[in-house]
C-alpha cells in the first residue's frame, strides 16, 4: 500500500523532531468553563452558523477531542455507541464494516441516509453516497470536535442527510506524533504537524493501523465443520490543509484492506478479500460584500471499491455446468473510477444583529462506470435460470452487475433565523432538490427554542409534510 508506506516514513523522519511531542492542546480552555459556560459553546452543523448548543433547532451532540481522548477510544463507529440515537455494530459483510445507524432506522448497508461531513466536505463513496464501504473506520485521533446530530437534516444539507448529520472540525495548528505497538501485533502510528511557509499556513495529518488479526474458531460457511479465520487489516488515512489569505486546499485520501474471515455472510480462507480508497481534492474561497459573508467550495471525490468472495460450496454446480466442474463458486467485484463534482456557493446575510438569512446553491454531478463481474462460473446465467451454466475454469469478466450512470442533482435552500427575546429564537428554512432521472424534493424547516432559565430550555423543531426534511439517497 503506496500510502501506508509514505505515512510511515513520514513518521520515521518526525520522530527525530522533539518539538512534536511539545504540544498544547488548543481546548484546553473547556475544562475550566462552567456548565453555564459549556452551554454556550458553539455549534455549526445545524445550521450553517454558530449558534449555541442551547438554542439550535436540533438534538445535537458534541464531544471535544480531549473528551474522545479521555474515552481511550480509536475510531468513529466507536464513539457512536456513546451517542444517544445513534447505533454502531459489526457485520458479517465484512471484518472492517461497522454499520451504523439513527434512532433505529437503517435504509442500506451504505449507510447513505445519514450524512458525514469533514471540514464542510461530503465524506462519501461516490457511488453509493454512504461512508460505511469507503471509510469503515474514521480515526478520532484527527478529530478537533465532532457534532453528532440527530433526525433529518435535508432542509439545509439536501440529499443522504435524512436521518442524522456527522459534522467532523478537524484539528489545526497541532505538532504531535503517537506510535504504539499492541496485541495481535497490532502497529499504529499517527502526525499531526503545522508549519508556516510564507504567507502559507500548511497542516498535516498521517495515520496508519495494521494487525494481523485475531484468531477465530466458527461454522463453516460450506460444511458442518468449524474452521478456524482470522481477521487481519491495513489502514491508512492522509489529510493535507493549505491556506492562503481567504483560499483553502484541502487533500483528504483513505484506504484499507481486510483479508479472510467473512465476505457477505461466507468464509473462504485465501480467497476473500475487500479493499477500498477514497480521494477527496477540495477548493474554497471566502469572500465578503457588505454585510454579507461567503464562500465557494469546489470539491472532487474518486472511489474504488473492490471484494473477492466464495459464493458456493464445492460441487454446487457439478450437475448443471458445461463443461462440468466440482469447483466453488468465486467471484470479484471491483467497482472502480467513481467520481462526483459538487459546487457550493454559501452566504450568510446578517440582516440586522437580531437576525440572519442564510441561501445558496449546490450542484452536484456524479459518473459511475459499469462494472463487470469477474466469475470462474457465469453468475449471469445462474440468475437468469440458464442451463447448463457457463464454467470458464478461471475468473472471467463476463458478467455486467453495474451499467454506466450519470446524475445530476441541483439544490436551492433558504434559511432564516431571529431572535424573537433575548432567550426566544426562531428558524425558518426551505431546500429544493431536483434530482436528474427521478424527480425533485421540497424539505421544509421550522424551528423554536426557548430558555426560561439556565436549568429548563424547550425547543420544537418539525417541518410542514410527512417526509419533513426527507431527501433521496443516490
Amino acid at each position: 500500500m503506496k500510502i501506508s508506506s509514505l505515512i510511515i516514513s513520514i513518521l520515521c523522519a518526525s520522530a527525530f523532531n522533539s518539538m512534536a511531542f511539545q504540544v498544547k492542546n488548543n481546548i484546553d480552555y473547556l475544562f475550566n468553563l462552567s456548565l453555564e459556560e459549556l452551554l454556550k459553546v458553539k455549534v455549526t452543523g445545524s445550521t450553517l452558523t454558530p449558534k449555541e448548543l442551547k438554542i439550535v433547532p436540533s438534538a445535537v451532540t458534541m464531544f471535544t477531542h480531549q473528551e474522545i481522548n479521555n474515552l481511550g477510544l480509536d475510531t468513529l463507529d466507536e464513539l457512536m455507541n456513546l451517542v444517544p440515537g445513534f447505533q454502531s455494530y459489526r457485520s458479517s459483510i465484512s471484518s472492517i464494516d461497522y454499520p451504523f445507524s439513527s434512532r433505529g432506522r437503517r435504509i442500506g448497508n451504505p449507510g447513505s441516509e445519514i450524512l458525514i461531513l469533514v471540514d464542510g466536505t461530503r465524506l462519501a463513496e461516490p457511488r453509493t453516497s454512504g461512508s460505511i464501504l469507503i471509510v469503515p473506520k474514521y480515526p478520532l485521533v484527527q478529530i478537533e470536535r465532532v457534532e453528532f446530530i440527530r433526525g433529518p437534516g435535508s432542509a439545509v444539507y439536501g440529499s443522504n442527510a435524512m436521518m442524522g448529520v456527522i459534522n467532523i472540525i478537524t484539528r489545526s495548528n497541532v505538532n504531535e506524533m503517537n506510535v504504539s505497538y499492541g496485541f495481535f501485533n497490532r502497529r499504529k502510528g499517527h502526525l499531526l504537524t503545522s508549519k508556516k511557509i510564507g504567507g502559507v499556513t500548511v497542516d498535516f495529518f498521517g495515520y496508519i493501523d495494521m494487525d494481523e488479526g485475531d484468531n477465530y474458531r466458527v461454522e463453516d460457511t460450506f460444511s458442518v465443520n468449524r474452521i478456524g479465520t482470522e481477521d487481519p487489516r491495513d489502514l491508512a488515512n492522509l489529510n493535507m490543509k493549505l491556506q492562503w489569505q481567504d483560499t483553502f486546499l484541502n487533500l483528504q485520501h483513505s484506504q484499507y484492506k481486510v483479508e479472510d474471515f467473512y465476505s457477505f455472510d461466507n468464509l473462504s480462507n485465501g480467497f476473500n478479500e475487500e479493499s477500498a480508497r477514497l480521494t477527496i481534492f477540495s477548493l474554497k474561497q471566502d469572500f465578503d460584500w457588505r454585510a454579507i459573508e461567503s464562500y465557494i467550495r469546489l470539491d472532487y471525490a474518486r472511489s474504488r471499491f473492490t471484494t473477492s468472495q466464495q459464493l458456493s460450496a464445492p460441487g454446487t454446480f457439478a450437475a448443471i455446468s458445461s463443461p462440468a466442474s466440482d469447483d466453488a463458486l468465486f467471484g470479484i467485484a471491483d467497482f472502480n473510477d467513481n467520481t462526483e463534482t459538487r459546487i457550493l456557493w454559501n452566504n450568510d446575510w446578517g440582516i440586522k444583529p437580531q437576525s440572519s438569512l442564510q441561501f445558496g446553491i449546490e450542484l452536484r454531478h456524479i459518473h459511475i462506470p459499469e462494472s463487470f463481474f469477474e466469475n470462474n462460473f457465469d453468475v449471469g446465467d445462474l440468475t437468469s435460470g440458464i442451463i447448463p451454466i457457463r464454467y470458464y475454469g478461471s475468473l472471467l469478466a463476463t458478467t455486467l452487475i453495474q451499467a454506466a450512470s450519470k446524475r445530476d442533482i441541483v439544490g436551492l435552500y433558504g434559511q432564516y433565523q431571529h431572535q424573537l427575546f433575548e432567550n426566544t429564537h426562531l428558524t425558518l428554512g426551505l431546500r429544493h432538490d431536483d434530482f436528474s432521472s427521478i424527480g425533485s424534493q421540497l424539505s421544509p424547516r421550522f424551528g423554536f427554542s426557548a430558555q426560561s432559565n439556565f436549568t429548563r430550555a424547550f425547543k420544537r423543531w418539525t417541518g410542514t409534510t410527512p417526509h419533513q426534511y426527507r431527501g433521496r439517497s443516490q
